[in-house]
């Protein structure tokens, strides 16, 4: 349970970074690939959640 609150917590930082910086192309420009990397990541995750609780 506790990972799945980390998970949502850690999906809503990334979404606020996100408005804030922009795109990936920025981060990747301030030097910091691996946090836009696992943002990919997580959106994947959750674009996956979501097409099997749509499929279900």
């Amino acid at each position: 349970m506790s990972s799945f609150i980390s998970y949502h917590f850690t999906f809503l930082i990334e979404l606020v970074f996100e408005n804030s910086f922009g795109s990936n192309d920025v981060r990747l420009r301030l030097g910091t690939p691996t946090f836009g990397l696992s943002k990919a990541l997580t959106r994947s995750q959750a674009s996956k959640a979501c097409s099997s609780a749509e499929a279900s």
